[in-house]
């Protein structure tokens, strides 16, 4: 969005501010249509400028496009046209539906900048409208494709995969799976299901159900074997991750865990969908919980990050006032127990001024954007945070910390942000004008891993496309580290790892490659020292969509089996990898078009950020859950012929 706070001539808390608009504004969504699917029509055309053209179908959209085009000139194109961190570009908007769109600005992470720019909902439905080529509501809509007979109760079993990266050490390790490499090749879609108004979270699969949330900010559980749907519950937000788990003094009740875009935990009744407690850890009006919660015990924790990151490139955006933390949240009653912030200062006014002015506050950032690792061994969570939000590189940032679980207390920090002579050159090596500290954040989730003589280390991977060993039992000392990628602001090691056997396998989604460098690859390190295995790089990309936003990175999770590891691409394609050689031995394309058991075509897109869950002989795959690149709204299921 162009900026939108040029009137805050005062330095007015941002979570005051945020809180007095959402209490004032009306309620955009109660005047829009219902969500409908991911199903665009109309023709892409060629355009001069950055921005995408999709030529609408009939006179009353045409009007309409025109209108959004003039309100996206003014309110969005400053930001879109000119992307920073993880801004989606503006030629990648229209892959999205109009009601993800629409979801997006009224009750998604973009709503307080909607508001603040005085977007109404005729406004909205018209940036929707010129983005994709039609208006929101006019497409087909899924089916309830609700469940004809009762579900078995579910029971959480030690072959499910709960938790993004399957368990809470973020080991992304399934070893008993179902199936072996040699089911590859006969390895067919079983049922697709469709998400409405695009991909809220990751597919979570236990107890014979699958736990995940849709664009339209609804969690709902589908039948594991079927597709059809067990329950729904529609919370106030957007959904960007799910957890399943039991309280180990209730583990005959488990519930689904999520966090939305305004800093609400809800805990749902995995049985029936029926809302157990929810619980606000964070008031800042920018809040966006973006990592699942992870249960150990009693105790849920929820690691807490924002939308105010991209906002420091606004020059009338007084930065800046957030910062990251970890909550504790007692699991059977919701009562919040300790809210720990990564960095220990309160936000004070500096007496500096940005280039248009604003007042300017610090310290603030280390968001947390990745789910935390649990030691119940050493009784502390681990946490990877993201860049500071100004130049003061306060401490917190850039880090790996430990907190104690009891007590919310920091047990060690170990800071990955390089002296600033060597960010100053590689700075220089990259053509950056300015410093490019973002670089040295995290976004992929801390990785508790054993090595074969019963040692642990924690696993760190940086956007840098370094690797880091830590010690969990010195403070968090680095063992090695390994270069392994170009690394960029979204890209060098991205989501998660995977472990087993004293190895570790690594994606790499090097969107910033150098040109002639290959941006995707998977890499293979010996646990124990860092030493590169094996490295396969990415084929070239070959997208069904087109060109257009086709790229070789591969940033999503790895989902590692004992025999191979399955491995998504940006450009739609999921592949399985030999884990003693590297060799690919299966790739299939997920971004066709796929009939769904709701009633409409899932469409598959660019395959990002989570991971594979494998569970009883079943791969479920999310394609198009990337804002950055390819859209789409399908969950996938794979088994052996389709069986």
């Amino acid at each position: 969005m162009k900026s939108v706070f040029p009137a805050l001539r005062r330095p007015l808390p941002l979570a005051l501010l945020g809180l007095a608009l959402f209490q004032a504004a009306p309620a955009l969504a109660d005047k829009l249509p219902d969500p409908a699917a991911n199903k665009d029509s109309g023709v892409w055309t060629a355009s001069s400028g950055s921005s995408p053209v999709f030529s609408p179908v009939n006179d009353q959209d045409a009007i309409l496009a025109k209108q959004g085009a003039a309100i996206f000139a003014k309110a969005c194109a400053s930001c879109h046209d000119h992307p920073q961190g993880r801004i989606p570009p503006s030629n990648s908007l229209g892959f999205r539906s109009p009601e993800s769109i629409v979801g997006v600005l009224t009750t998604g992470p973009m709503k307080p900048m909607a508001m603040l720019a005085g977007l109404n909902a005729d406004d909205i439905r018209a940036v929707a409208t010129h983005l994709t080529g039609r208006q929101p509501g006019t497409g087909p809509k899924p089916l309830p494709n609700l469940c004809t007979t009762p579900g078995a109760p579910v029971r959480i079993g030690p072959d499910d995969w709960p938790f993004l990266a399957r368990d809470q050490s973020n080991s992304g390790h399934q070893s008993h799976p179902g199936i072996g490499a040699a089911d590859l090749p006969r390895l067919k879609l079983k049922w697709a299901y469709a998400y409405p108004g695009g991909i809220g979270s990751e597919p979570i699969v236990a107890g014979g159900r699958v736990f995940t949330s849709t664009g339209t900010g609804d969690v709902v559980s589908l039948d594991a074997q079927t597709g059809c749907t067990r329950w729904t519950y529609a919370t106030e937000r957007s959904i960007r991750r799910v957890s399943v788990g039991a309280p180990a003094s209730q583990p005959d009740q488990p519930l689904v865990f999520v966090g939305d875009t305004k800093g609400t935990v809800y805990a749902i009744d995995a049985n029936t969908g029926t809302l157990r407690w929810k619980t606000e850890v964070e008031d800042h009006v920018l809040t966006r919980l973006t990592a699942s919660p992870t249960l150990a015990g009693d105790r849920l924790f929820v690691p807490i990050s924002s939308m105010e990151d991209p906002l420091t490139h606004d020059p009338d955006y007084p930065c800046c006032t957030f910062r990251g933390g970890v909550a504790a949240i007692d699991v059977t009653s919701g009562k919040l127990l300790w809210k720990t912030h990564t960095i220990a200062q309160t936000p004070k006014p500096t007496g500096k001024k940005s280039a248009r002015g604003q007042p300017l506050s610090s310290p603030a950032g280390a968001a947390i954007w990745t789910p935390l690792a649990a030691d119940v061994k050493r009784q502390v969570v681990y946490a990877a945070t993201g860049e500071s939000y100004d130049m003061d590189n306060p401490k917190g940032a850039y880090a790996i910390m430990a907190f104690d679980m009891a007590t919310g207390a920091v047990r060690w920090q170990q800071s990955a942000l390089p002296p600033a002579k060597v960010r100053d050159a590689e700075c220089k090596a990259r053509g950056e004008d300015t410093d490019c500290r973002n670089i040295f954040g995290f976004g992929s989730p801390p990785l508790l891993a054993d090595l074969p003589d019963g040692r642990q280390l924690v696993m760190a991977g940086q956007k840098y496309g370094m690797v880091y060993a830590l010690d969990p039992d010195r403070k968090g000392r680095i063992v090695w580290r390994n270069k392994i990628a170009y690394g960029g602001d979204v890209g060098g090691v991205m989501y998660g790892m995977a472990s087993a056997g004293g190895q570790l396998y690594v994606p790499v989604g090097d969107v910033d490659a150098l040109p002639g460098k290959n941006p995707g690859a998977v890499v293979k390190l010996n646990l124990a020292n860092g030493r590169e295995l094996w490295r396969t790089p990415a084929p070239p990309p070959h997208c069904s969509w087109g060109e257009r936003g086709c790229h070789a990175a591969q940033s999503a999770s790895v989902a590692l089996l004992p025999d191979f590891a399955f491995v998504g691409s940006w450009d739609g394609h999921l592949r399985a990898y030999d884990n003693a050689t590297g060799k690919i031995l299966w790739d299939t394309d997920t971004a066709g078009k796929f009939p769904a058991v709701n009633g409409i075509d899932a469409e598959g897109g660019a395959v990002s950020g989570y991971a594979q869950a494998v569970v009883n002989g079943a791969v479920y795959v999310v394609s198009g859950a990337a804002s950055q690149r390819r859209p789409g709204n399908a969950l996938l299921v794979y088994t052996v012929d389709g069986k």
